[in-house]
C-alpha cells in the first residue's frame, strides 16, 4: 500500500485513510469494523471498504472485500448503473 501511497502523491490524488488490523476472531473484526464506521460516518464519509491485505485474484473479489455504507447514502433517484456516465479527470486532465 505504501507504493499506491507514493503514486497517488506523486499525480496529486488524495488517499483515503487506511487502517492495518490483524485479527484472530469475526468478533474482534466486527467491533473494530463498526468502531471504524461509526467514526468515518461522523466525519461525514459515506462509509468504509474493508478488505484482505494479501492479493487475490479478481474471482475471489467477494470473498475478500467487504464495505458498510451509512443509511440513505444513495442520493440520486436514478441507480448510477442507469444514469449517464461521467468520466473522472485528474487535476491534470482539467
Amino acid at each position: 500500500f505504501s507504493t499506491v501511497e507514493s503514486i497517488a502523491n506523486e499525480i496529486g490524488l488524495t488517499v483515503v485513510k487506511s487502517f492495518e488490523f490483524n485479527f484472530c476472531n469475526l468478533d474482534d473484526l466486527q467491533k473494530v469494523a463498526m468502531k471504524v464506521f461509526n467514526e468515518v460516518v461522523e466525519e461525514g464519509h459515506e462509509g468504509i471498504v474493508i478488505r484482505n491485505e494479501k492479493s487475490f485474484d479478481y474471482n475471489d473479489f467477494a470473498t475478500n472485500v467487504g464495505k458498510m455504507v451509512r443509511a440513505n447514502h444513495v442520493q440520486s433517484k436514478i441507480h448510477w448503473t442507469r444514469d449517464k456516465i461521467i468520466l473522472n479527470q485528474t487535476k491534470n486532465m482539467l
